[in-house]
């Protein structure tokens, strides 16, 4: 457990002042809709999942406004689903990942952090 709070925090340090990870930037081809879901793996919903993957405490403070953003960003109100708006409609395996972040930092789905 010690170690994985170790990985924990050198996360947190790479966390930027907004509150995000490797965000994409207004330039990329693939901004505004995959802001928090590219670059793969390192982006901001690939964080989020590693550290509850590692265990995080469930009520870190630095946690609430990037997920709060991705759950903003990604659900369609309209369909009740998360999406990446325009592209690949629905997408599974970002549900599931968004329903496991609910699940694991605000203790069931659809809670908003």
């Amino acid at each position: 457990m010690k170690n994985s709070q170790e990985i924990i925090e050198k996360v947190f340090e790479s966390q930027g002042e907004n509150g995000f990870w490797r965000v994409l930037s207004a330039s990329d081809k693939y901004y505004p809709d995959y802001m928090h879901y590219a670059p793969k793996y390192t982006a901001t919903r690939w964080t989020l999942i590693l550290l509850a993957d590692m265990g995080c405490d469930r009520n870190d403070q630095r946690i609430k406004k990037p997920l709060k953003e991705i759950q903003n960003h990604f659900f369609d109100p309209k369909f009740g689903i998360y999406s990446l708006k325009k592209d690949h409609f629905p997408i599974p395996c970002l549900n599931g990942n968004m329903i496991y972040l609910d699940c694991y930092f605000n203790g069931k789905p659809g809670k908003k952090a």
